[in-house]
């Protein structure tokens, strides 16, 4: 299988972040990720379209200045050849290679993948962890370390999660206040 994803992460200056943003950290503060209110608003937006059915896409950002923080600043549209139900969500790649070409330039690249469990805790699944595995141990794909967003709702409550999987090993980041 090809993947596209074919270029080496680069790093740029770190950016001001607002206390509203999500700000998510492993225990060991080794892993962190910063999603933007505004995004993480826009991800509810997308989820909340379709509120039966599971949903996603790539995360897009850069690292800052000392590899040790993600900051996602795009949220590609779901690819028009993914395939998805309410227990399910496969990814397509229509259009995402050209997309990544062309932000590329301006520093940024894949991080990782988000998706919707509808009524669901935002816990990720043995599927979903398998497929992160695959992503962190296909050399193509040039993410070590992807990491996953879900977004769950379960009895009306939005919750969501963040995990990162250095070599495939899933570990659970948890929402900090910055």
């Amino acid at each position: 299988m090809s993947y596209f994803f074919d270029r080496r992460p680069r790093v740029l200056p770190a950016m001001r972040y607002r206390v509203d943003d999500f700000s998510f950290a492993t225990d060991n503060d080794q892993y962190r990720l910063l999603l933007p209110a505004a995004l993480y608003e826009e991800l509810r937006e997308r989820c909340i379209a379709d509120p039966s059915r599971e949903t996603g896409s790539i995360l897009v950002g850069y690292y800052d200045q000392n590899h040790a923080r993600a900051v996602v600043t795009h949220l590609p549209p779901r690819p028009p050849d993914s395939e998805s139900g309410r227990t399910f969500f496969r990814r397509g790649r229509g259009g995402l290679q050209r997309l990544l070409d062309r932000l590329w330039p301006q520093q940024r690249h894949y991080l990782g993948e988000w998706h919707f469990h509808p009524s669901a805790s935002p816990q990720p699944s043995h599927i979903d962890d398998a497929q992160m595995r695959r992503l962190a141990e296909t050399v193509e794909v040039r993410c070590p370390e992807p990491i996953l967003v879900v977004l769950g709702n379960p009895a009306g409550h939005w919750r969501v999660s963040a995990t990162v999987y250095p070599l495939g090993r899933p570990i659970e980041m948890r929402c900090r206040s910055i």
